[in-house]
């Protein structure tokens, strides 16, 4: 029961982003957006929910580093709500943990 709501919030925020104007015209964002959401539609399977923020936090991390550690508001909402189920000490959580230093997100802290 967790997972489902778990699953339902995060498919519920990334749609909203996904409507935001920053994210239409970025194609790195709009890609990870739509490749995550879409196997969370129905699906509440943990391990499905795990891939899915394994990708994203790969995505965000990706995009952090491209564009010069900076990042829309979407991002940090996303990770706001994954930031718990990250495993700790994977290259995706340190690079994270990396962000909410340079961007001094106190909502960031692991």
């Amino acid at each position: 029961m967790i997972m489902d709501e778990k699953s339902s919030n995060l498919v519920k925020i990334l749609s909203k982003i996904y409507s935001d104007q920053e994210f239409k015209t970025d194609t790195l964002l709009k890609k990870t957006v739509e490749e995550c959401a879409r196997p969370l539609m129905g699906n509440n399977d943990d391990k499905v929910y795990f891939e899915v923020i394994t990708k994203l936090t790969h995505g965000f991390s990706k995009y952090y580093s491209a564009h010069h550690k900076k990042v829309p508001d979407g991002i940090l909402k996303v990770y706001q709500q994954i930031k718990v189920d990250i495993p700790k000490g994977s290259i995706n959580a340190d690079k994270l943990k990396q962000l909410a230093t340079d961007t001094k997100m106190p909502f960031m802290r692991f």
